[in-house]
């Protein structure tokens, strides 16, 4: 599943794809060689490319739809040393941490990868992803991929009240 391609073509696709939307953003892809884990491209450390690889096999394996819809609309995750975090236009950032990983479980990692694509995903057919409507179909898509991931029970329980904090908001926003 993860191999190295090579790297001048990755390269390339990656830049074609950057070029419009970050010119000001000067993203050294020599630094790591990429990495694919079926159609996403991965730049990062070793253990980086690893820990990104094992979340995307456990989405893969608990989780198809999340993981085809990660593979739709995320096509590449890219470790970064700059104050540069989030997804724009399809291509995942993550900051470079001293061990090499982000600072969460490859469970909750996956079911951040789900998140960010449906928002892609919302943000591709010109809706607006801002909305606490929307926000709140976001993060129910989100802990239904925790649940399916039989993620660490710490996460559930902000993300359930976060969920039950928006439906509470509309529902006073629609009594009115």
């Amino acid at each position: 599943m993860l191999k190295q391609t090579p790297a001048v073509l990755w390269r390339r696709s990656l830049r074609k794809l950057l070029t419009p939307i970050a010119r000001g953003v000067d993203i050294d892809l020599a630094k790591f060689p990429p990495h694919r884990f079926d159609a996403i491209a991965i730049y990062g450390s070793p253990s980086f490319v690893q820990f990104v690889a094992a979340a995307l096999q456990e989405l893969k394996i608990a989780y198809g739809y999340g993981y085809r819809l990660v593979q739709r609309y995320l096509q590449a995750i890219v470790e970064n040393d700059r104050d540069l975090e989030g997804v724009l236009h399809g291509v995942r950032y993550d900051k470079e941490t001293a061990e090499g990983t982000p600072p969460l479980s490859t469970k909750r990692y996956a079911a951040l990868l789900v998140r960010e694509a449906i928002t892609q995903r919302l943000v591709s057919k010109l809706r607006d992803s801002k909305t606490p409507r929307t926000l709140l179909f976001v993060l129910k898509k989100e802990l239904d991929a925790m649940q399916l991931l039989q993620g660490e029970s710490k996460y559930f329980h902000p993300q359930q009240n976060r969920i039950l904090r928006l439906e509470r908001e509309l529902s006073k926003s629609t009594d009115r």
